[in-house]
């Protein structure tokens, strides 16, 4: 099986203060790719201010994250260079 969905410790942290109703600023930066559009789009969504993102004319850094036999987890990550 295979998902997607937006995240990362930072963009996680920044969506639950703002449930608990803070207000929160991202700062960081996006590439200007299909990832980025939707990471900004996800932050915007959940009322995080976007206006400290910086969009970067690379890739966005993605994460994969491979579950083996009794949940334990293996992660592959790839960042902008």
């Amino acid at each position: 099986m295979f998902s997607e969905s937006n995240g990362g410790q930072g963009t996680n942290q920044a969506v639950a203060v703002s449930k608990l109703g803070g207000d929160v600023s991202f700062i960081g930066c996006l590439g200007n790719d299909k990832f980025g559009d939707d990471g900004i789009n996800m932050l915007k969504e959940q009322n995080v201010d976007i206006s400290t993102i910086f969009r970067a004319n690379k890739h966005t850094g993605v994460g994969f994250i491979l579950l083996k036999n009794k949940s334990e987890n293996c992660i592959l990550m790839d960042g902008c260079p």
